[in-house]
């Protein structure tokens, strides 16, 4: 699986699970960001190299160490890695195939995705101001989601 999994379970076994983990560990809970939006700078907000993924994740754990630190841990993980193990863990091992009762599980992922994919483009085209040639960005959108 990944690091934070494994983090997240052996942390577990020193700590009595409330089921929320921000709950479970002093001071603030843990940091979950999208470093895309550093990458413009030419790093990753965390003194690594920019990210190209733009679905990439960084955990980091404030009670370990301050974020900004580069030498407190973040694990990373791309958000495409953990949707796929998910539909990984439901496939067969003989023939490849998902029962209905899991295939229900990747539909409701893949439903509240493409929830989240509709209100990024809404937010795109209600948001995007003007070009500096005068000519709205938006209208291109909008053209390009009707054709959709």
């Amino acid at each position: 699986m990944t690091k934070l999994v494994g983090f997240v379970s052996n942390f577990a076994q020193y700590v009595e699970h409330s089921g929320d983990i921000a709950e479970d560990i002093p001071g603030d809970g843990p940091d979950v960001s999208l470093p895309i939006e550093w990458s413009g700078g030419g790093d990753d907000g965390s003194n690594g190299p920019a990210v190209t993924d733009p679905l990439m994740l960084y955990v980091a754990v404030p009670a370990m160490g301050d974020p900004e630190d580069p030498n407190s841990p973040i694990w990373k993980i791309p958000l495409a890695q953990v949707v796929y193990s998910v539909v990984g863990d439901f496939e067969s091992p003989t023939d490849g195939t998902i029962l209905p009762e899991d295939m229900q599980t990747v539909i409701a992922i893949r439903d509240a995705l493409q929830a989240l994919t509709d209100k990024l483009s809404a937010t795109i085209i209600e948001k995007t101001s003007p070009d500096s040639d005068g000519l709205s960005t938006h209208a291109v959108l909008s053209s390009m989601a009707k054709q959709q």
